[in-house]
């Protein structure tokens, strides 16, 4: 749903299209090494592998899944917009270093945002005997891109006594190896451990906040709209802000699980045409560096957003775009010099 404001004045119409959609991408980090040697991670931290940034990488350069830039073709300056409005990741560091390099093949660095027919050098297009030419191109504003924000609410669930201990161990063989390590030295404690549960309050808070932003924001657009006087816009321009905000993030996958298992509910992400189930635990593959794509109307109210932040949404109500799309990882497969990045991730 867009939201429409008709301003009329001095026989003039001035359109205001709001933005009401929010698209999150939900992504998780690139190969680590306890990935590749199959340990469970959980809150303690593993570098990428050079898989793990190659596949980081090449999901920048997969532009047929990425739009870089939002351009106001109708305006008298080419507004181009960074790809994303916000962009978070884990603070754990195999999630910073896979969000730095997406970020800086997808233009969200601030190096890469300044090309080279930039506003600097746009008089350059201009030629003098003709200044009307389709060669004099209109200056091109380029705004800063977002900085990337660290949030230790989107870390991995912390895993207990099956931290950094094999993927293939039950529960009670971890917990036996954890009694031989606290029993040969007392003040050892074993790694914190959280549910599900736990998981989805963080979760829960998380989009709380992001969302909330996203509405304050709506609210002031929508000020400004309705308080323009006609001097200050051209007649017929149709200033339209984005009509909608994409969020990035970059997470962890048990997390993600927990997110698209709770908010989505099982059955439904089961049925979904690209899931990708493990036959052994029977829970939603998500590969290294997949992407899912969700996509919900911006609440309008209090009581809007708390009802969002339930449990089970509707596809009414969240839309799945691409669920754990990984595509890119197949990139290099038949290829002479490249094999595919495809790996079995682990947790």
């Amino acid at each position: 749903v867009v939201v429409t404001i008709t301003i009329v004045a001095a026989d003039h119409h001035y359109t205001y299209r709001m933005t009401t959609t929010i698209r999150l991408y939900l992504v998780r980090h690139g190969e680590t090494e306890y990935n590749r040697l199959g340990l469970v991670l959980g809150q303690s931290d593993s570098p990428l592998t050079d898989v793990g940034r190659r596949q980081a990488q090449w999901l920048g350069r997969h532009s047929s899944f990425w739009q870089p830039f939002t351009v106001d073709t109708n305006s008298t300056t080419r507004q181009q917009q960074p790809l994303f409005w916000r962009w978070y990741a884990s603070d754990l560091v195999r999630a910073q270093e896979t969000a730095q390099l997406l970020g800086k093949e997808l233009g969200m660095m601030d190096s890469a945002m300044i090309p080279k027919d930039s506003i600097h050098n746009h008089h350059s297009d201009i030629d003098p005997k003709n200044p009307n030419s389709s060669s004099h191109r209109r200056p091109t504003i380029i705004p800063s891109p977002p900085p990337l924000r660290s949030d230790p609410r989107l870390r991995e669930l912390a895993k207990g006594a099956r931290q950094g201990l094999p993927r293939h161990w039950t529960m009670e063989q971890c917990v036996r190896e954890r009694q031989k390590t606290v029993s040969d030295d007392p003040y050892v404690l074993p790694p914190p451990y959280e549910t599900n549960e736990d998981g989805w309050r963080r979760i829960q808070e998380f989009l709380h906040e992001i969302v909330s932003n996203v509405m304050s924001e709506e609210e002031e657009e929508t000020k400004d709209a309705t308080t323009t006087t006609p001097r200050e816009k051209e007649p017929n321009h149709h200033a339209s802000p984005r009509s909608t905000k994409s969020i990035l993030v970059v997470s962890h996958s048990g997390l993600l699980r927990v997110w698209l298992e709770q908010w989505l509910g099982t059955e439904r992400l089961h049925g979904h045409p690209e899931a990708q189930v493990e036959t052994t635990t029977q829970l939603l593959f998500i590969p290294n560096t997949s992407v899912t794509v969700l996509q919900f109307a911006v609440p309008t109210t209090p009581k809007s957003l708390q009802e969002l932040l339930q449990p089970h949404q509707s596809a009414e109500t969240v839309q799945i775009v691409h669920l754990t799309w990984a595509q890119h990882l197949h990139q290099g497969r038949g290829s002479d010099h490249q094999d595919s990045l495809w790996t079995t991730g682990g947790e």
